[in-house]
């Protein structure tokens, strides 16, 4: 039988006190996977337009109206995945599978992200993917649905993106460079509801 004081404002309420919840839990367990001061610098980068309206097409900073929803939609699919709403390994019970893998080398990356694709991985210095051969026109042909912390490193040497696909994730300070030094977006063949963020960018600017 319904609720009769049941209405779409007490569900949207009763759903935003259950985020809130599971988020302040994520928070107090230790989740690798969340990072509530990175999100909010991504909003600030990604999702203000100042003084335009939201039709107008308009942008101050580069971000228009297509960029402004496309942030939306990524910071949802991150929330999502880590109150549990796609019952995916990043809401984990154990502070095991919480913590983040560290990756040292090429083949360290190659190995151990095909094994989880969907881990928690640091790298704990630039690495080179000279002698690292792809698998077609990617380096793990897979979809990597996790979080890739660079740490203000370097993958060197790149031929191809990392992954056939890379969804749902957030990648915070790596920059991928190819053989000739030229910087490329070369996180996934395709992207999907992927944060990226430049999180030292904060500190620079902290420190002014």
């Amino acid at each position: 039988m319904q609720d009769e004081n049941f209405s779409f404002e007490t569900y949207r309420k009763n759903k935003n006190k259950e985020i809130e919840e599971k988020i302040k839990k994520q928070k107090e367990q230790g989740n690798a996977y969340f990072d509530e001061e990175a999100l909010i610098e991504y909003l600030k980068q990604n999702m203000i337009n100042y003084g335009n309206g939201i039709n107008s097409g308009v942008s101050t900073g580069n971000n228009t109206l297509n960029n402004i929803k496309e942030s939306r939609e990524n910071v949802f699919r991150y929330l999502q995945r880590i109150t549990d709403e796609f019952r995916s390994p990043v809401y984990a019970d154990t502070a095991e599978s919480r913590h983040a893998v560290t990756i040292s080398t090429g083949q360290e990356l190659i190995e151990k992200i095909n094994e989880n694709p969907n881990g928690f991985y640091v790298l704990e210095k630039d690495i080179s993917m000279a002698d690292i051969n792809l698998t077609g026109e990617v380096y793990i042909d897979k979809t990597f649905i996790g979080k890739l912390q660079g740490n203000g490193h370097k993958i060197t040497d790149a031929q191809g993106p990392l992954f056939a696909k890379i969804a749902n994730s957030y990648v915070s300070d790596l920059t991928i460079v190819n053989k000739e030094g030229e910087t490329k977006d070369w996180f996934g063949k395709t992207k999907q509801y992927t944060i990226i963020v430049n999180e030292q960018k904060k500190e620079n600017r902290s420190g002014n």
